[in-house]
């Protein structure tokens, strides 16, 4: 969960830094950085840009919904950590992203009027991952009830409502595509819970991707440390 948070964290800083760096020299499209790393309904961009799908995993729309993305997710991360282990968090929050991304792109291929009328066609798909994470819960374990703030015991059963209302304010105005995506983690989550208590764990190419990713990455950082270490 640290891990995830970190990435969130990192991944906000670097495309703030990399749109400064923009702006400081005149870029005339600096304004277009988050389209670099977020999710684009159009498939011929993300052809164009396969990165995106990858870091749209982790980009909040500005930093009061990266402040509250955070806060849920180590809520919720800390909750489900209770009933699972990291790997299937890890696997949870993945297939969370990638199903909110494809039921982003439905409302577009389906409507045409939204193509050319929607203000950001481009998709931040943390929010999707987390509510992914949550809806687990509410069907896991609903009435486990966390204390917070104000509200006081709060049961996960109605974490996943909350968590639409308060992401659907948070993002910007006319752009009903949020809502298929919601739906899209909504159903990733209800899947995933239903699949588990057949015996069946969805989260494992997720798992078996990751795994992989890291033995070459150690491979190719111990090759430069071999390298820099001869004479």
């Amino acid at each position: 969960m640290t891990r995830l948070l970190f990435i969130n964290v990192a991944m906000f800083i670097f495309i703030i830094a990399i749109k400064t760096v923009a702006i400081l020299f005149l870029v005339r499209h600096a304004d277009m950085t988050e389209h670099l790393f977020q999710f684009h309904w159009d498939w011929t961009e993300t052809v164009r840009m396969p990165w995106s799908i990858l870091t749209a995993m982790f980009t909040s729309h500005g930093i009061w919904h990266l402040i509250f993305n955070m806060l849920v997710l180590y809520w919720s991360g800390t909750i489900f950590l209770q009933y699972f282990n990291n790997s299937t968090l890890r696997g949870v929050y993945v297939l969370g992203a990638l199903a909110s991304m494809v039921f982003y792109a439905i409302p577009f291929y389906v409507s045409h009027s939204l193509q050319g009328n929607v203000a950001s066609p481009c998709f931040p798909a943390a929010s999707g991952a987390i509510l992914t994470i949550a809806t687990v819960l509410s069907f896991k374990a609903p009435d486990h009830a966390e204390p917070l703030p104000v509200i006081g015991p709060f049961k996960n059963k109605y974490m996943t409502l909350v968590l639409i209302l308060i992401d659907i304010a948070l993002f910007p105005a006319g752009n009903p595509a949020t809502d298929m995506a919601h739906l899209g983690a909504f159903l990733c989550g209800y899947m995933f819970i239903t699949m588990s208590r057949k015996g069946i764990d969805m989260t494992k190419p997720v798992t078996k991707a990751y795994i992989i990713i890291e033995e070459l990455s150690q491979k190719i950082l111990k090759s430069v440390r071999n390298r820099k270490a001869q004479p």
